[in-house]
């Protein structure tokens, strides 16, 4: 019995022993990996020394590539000589140093998109941006009163249409962004986005599909001095180019979506349907710069536009509606817009005269409002877009 007790006493000493062994053998083992992750020269440390020294060197080679890609551009700015709007040369912010700004008739003749907007010059010193990835068109007027005209690489081609004062061979003209009622003998400016006459047209409030919108339009071509239209009534294949057939047989809210979708995620360039702001300043601006005067936007007779053909054409196929560079905006067809008219709930406006009644002098002329529903879809009408700088 004594022996039994002895043994017992000796294995229960030996496994105290060990497990105090065992114990001080972790904390030494854990005492040793804490410094090694978390100490001065720890792992925790290594990865983050190795992260920052990593980013540094990501630094270094993109700073080395900013400046690399800095100077190409500048290389290729020199050699193309634009001017970039705002770096005091020919820009929006008033410089006016025409030795770094391209000219008009030389970009023409190179006929090169641009890398960026870009400030060009007329002859009479107006400045117009061209938007990044267009050129202009070789058959482009020289000045702005003739009509300066850009294209894509798909040869859609749009108008600049200048607001503010502008320079012309007869002298300065002022040509504001507003809405206006015409006369043959003049404009009358129409002050803010509600009624121009009893019908109530308006542009800028709930009842314009346009609200939402506007507002962007207008604070781009006060700021760039300018905006595009296009230069012909959108074409089947929405395409603004010449001798396709116009697109018809659209609703309302169709056009907008379509003119919308034609420079959708453009870096430079917003597209959208026709406004009355567009409309009423780009025929100002025709009206302005033509011999005929103001009597372009009131005729209804067969004298101006497609209108005594008694058929559609093919767009830019009439060459007697082509002013300022712009075809087909007094006749051919009207044309929707953005514009809304109260008189009816589920009408709009669209505008311009048309080819099946211009012949009569009661038909409609460019001026006009033209009151419509608009899911009105039977042949016709087509739409034609307003382009502005991003």
């Amino acid at each position: 019995m004594k022996n039994k007790v002895i043994k017992k006493q000796s294995e229960k000493g030996i496994t105290l022993v060990v497990l105090v062994i065992t114990v001080v053998i972790l904390i030494i083992l854990a005492t040793i990996s804490i410094n090694a992750v978390i100490g001065e020269d720890g792992l925790i440390q290594s990865a983050k020394n190795s992260k920052d020294s990593a980013e540094n060197a990501v630094d270094r080679e993109t700073g080395k590539m900013n400046t690399l890609l800095t100077e190409y551009a500048n290389i290729m700015a020199e050699d193309a000589g634009v001017t970039e709007p705002g770096d005091g040369g020919g820009s929006n912010s008033g410089g006016d140093d025409s030795s770094t700004t391209i000219e008009v008739e030389e970009a023409i003749e190179k006929g090169e998109n641009f890398l960026q907007n870009t400030i060009v010059k007329d002859s009479f010193g107006n400045e117009i941006t061209i938007p990044g990835s267009f050129h202009l068109a070789k058959d482009s007027g020289n000045t702005v009163e003739e009509g300066i005209v850009i294209e894509d690489d798909d040869k859609n081609q749009l108008v600049w249409i200048p607001v503010g004062t502008y320079k012309t061979s007869n002298g300065e003209m002022t040509n504001l962004l507003t809405r206006r009622k015409f006369t043959s003998s003049g404009a009358t400016e129409v002050s803010g986005d509600s009624a121009v006459d009893s019908n109530f047209y308006g542009e800028g409030d709930i009842s314009s599909i346009a609200n939402k919108q506007i507002d962007a339009f207008k604070t781009s071509a006060r700021s760039h001095k300018g905006f595009y239209v296009g230069r012909y009534e959108q074409g089947k294949g929405n395409v603004c180019i010449a001798g396709v057939e116009p697109i018809t047989e659209i609703t309302r809210d169709k056009a907008k979506s379509s003119a919308e979708a034609r420079y959708r995620g453009h870096v430079y360039v917003t597209s959208e349907l026709i406004s009355s702001y567009a409309w009423d300043t780009t025929l100002n601006f025709i009206c302005q710069t033509n011999e005929v005067g103001y009597t372009l936007a009131t005729t209804r007779d067969r004298k101006y536009g497609n209108l005594s053909t008694g058929e559609m054409n093919k767009t830019g196929k009439y060459s007697a509606d082509k002013y300022s560079n712009i075809y087909d905006f007094l006749g051919n067809y009207w044309e929707w817009t953005t514009e809304y008219c109260a008189f009816e709930s589920d009408h709009c406006t669209s505008r311009g005269g048309t080819y099946f009644n211009g012949y009569l002098d009661s038909g409609f002329f460019a001026a006009d409002r033209i009151t419509l529903s608009m899911n009105y879809r039977n042949t016709g009408p087509p739409f034609r877009m307003q382009v502005y700088i991003k």
